[in-house]
């Protein structure tokens, strides 16, 4: 027997254990066996233990990868509230904002990073970028 059928008789055995559920969508990873399952198991593996933020950002990137952008915001709002001192969080969430065409609400969150990360050039290119699009520059 295999390992993801050892972890398949595991889950059934304890059926909320979050790690095993990781695992299990890993092994199926690596295997390049199915993607579709090894979604389905890292997002068991978050309903069972919501705050992993391995498999809070491996699902988010994926939702990326696939270009379901408005999914993928949901997953990097989760980890900026566990995470909130973590920038990279915020630059996801308004980076998926952009790809969904939600342009004020992307130069929102660019701001409200901007104001707790003032180094960060990310933000500031986002920020001039998004007041010329929106014609929002100021010319003073």
């Amino acid at each position: 027997m295999d390992a993801t059928k050892w972890f398949s008789v595991l889950t059934a055995r304890i059926p909320n254990d979050s790690n095993t559920f990781s695992r299990l969508g890993q092994l199926y990873l690596n295997a390049n066996e199915d993607p579709q399952e090894a979604m389905h198991y890292k997002l068991e593996s978050f309903r069972n233990f919501p705050v992993d933020l391995d498999v809070i950002g491996w699902i988010g990137s994926e939702f990326v990868k696939d270009e379901l952008y408005g999914k993928s915001i949901y997953f990097f709002q989760q980890a900026a509230l566990i995470q909130p001192n973590e920038v990279k969080w915020g630059l996801m969430i308004a980076s998926a904002l952009r790809r969904v065409e939600e342009y004020e609400s992307a130069l929102r969150e660019y701001e409200r990073l901007q104001q707790s990360f003032p180094d960060n050039g990310e933000c500031k290119r986002n920020i001039l970028t998004l007041r010329q699009m929106l014609g929002k520059v100021d010319r003073s």
